[in-house]
């Protein structure tokens, strides 16, 4: 059951928590499993603006971003070209497979997965990433392309906006997924159904930002109305095999823009269990998807218990 703008049938409504301000992060909730907790809070057009929008709306979006982070030098983009089956580290291919899997070289050829890593899961009390350092890092910046500066600009109002309320977030990962060539093997994040095993209650976010004309499935799709412990005996599960063997099951469509905050597996003594987190995948397939997911830490947990 694939659910649009967030709309869940009445029974599932509870487990949703929508609004358009940062305050919807931490609204007053109970936490680590009550029935009556939301385990994904999504905070509509946070990452949303018209310049950001007029940016992706051809192909050369990536290309754009890579430039202008390349010229960073303490910003290394990494790739992996499944058409290659190997780890990129060199900046100048990198930026030349991009150009030919998103297609400025004419039609798309090669699919690719290209991510900046700000962090580590280990780096929990760094401060990189945050609205403090991202504000410092967006106050040295030389970058003159107005989308990607555009963009940088609504990543510290974002950050900004949520520490002013109460959350605390962390951008550990940018990733860039180019995936238009139907005829080369899948470039995505994580195909398979998962939850986060490194997280707890409500400290994973993330947003994506779609080219357009592509990602009909949007961005990351979750299933915040059950647990990878009942879904055990249909593992692995891809998207294909969610939509066609889960059909009873709501499958929530993420919009571009929109901060997704959600819950990881690890209950409040930092124990990972099955039945904690939700659910969820990257729908990237060949042809149909071109995006760029920001990844996030939520260090400050609105943990408030009824």
């Amino acid at each position: 059951m694939l659910i649009e703008n967030y709309n869940l049938p009445a029974d599932y409504q509870h487990t949703v928590r929508v609004g358009r301000q940062a305050d919807i992060l931490v609204e007053r909730s109970n936490a680590y499993g009550t029935t009556a907790s939301p385990s994904l809070v999504v905070w509509q057009g946070a990452l949303a603006s018209q310049q950001i929008n007029d940016g992706m709306q051809g192909p050369d979006w990536c290309t754009r971003l890579l430039k202008a982070v390349q010229d960073n030098p303490a910003w290394e983009w990494r790739a992996r070209s499944n058409s290659q089956e190997k780890r990129i580290f060199d900046q100048a291919e990198i930026f030349q497979l991009a150009e030919f899997a998103s297609g400025t070289r004419g039609s798309p050829s090669g699919n690719l997965v290209t991510t900046l890593n700000l962090r580590t899961y280990g780096e929990v009390e760094a401060n990189i990433g945050g609205y403090a350092w991202w504000k410092e890092q967006n106050g040295q910046s030389s970058v003159k392309d107005p989308f990607v500066k555009s963009l940088m600009d609504k990543v510290e109002d974002m950050l900004g906006q949520a520490q002013s309320v109460g959350a605390d977030f962390y951008v550990e990962q940018i990733a860039l997924i180019i995936t238009k060539d139907v005829a080369s093997p899948n470039a995505t994040l994580t195909p398979n159904l998962h939850s986060d095993e490194s997280y707890g209650f409500r400290e994973t976010a993330l947003c994506s930002l779609f080219e357009c004309g592509y990602n009909p499935f949007g961005g990351t799709i979750f299933m915040p109305t059950t647990n990878m412990a009942e879904l055990a005996p249909y593992h692995p599960l891809t998207l294909q095999k969610s939509l066609a063997m889960l059909p009873e099951i709501p499958i929530v469509k993420s919009n571009a823009g929109d901060l997704l905050c959600y819950d990881g597996m690890k209950d409040e003594n930092g124990v990972a269990k099955m039945e904690n987190g939700i659910p969820h995948l990257s729908p990237d397939l060949p042809g149909i998807s071109s995006r760029a997911i920001f990844l996030m830490r939520n260090k400050k947990v609105p943990i408030l218990k009824l």
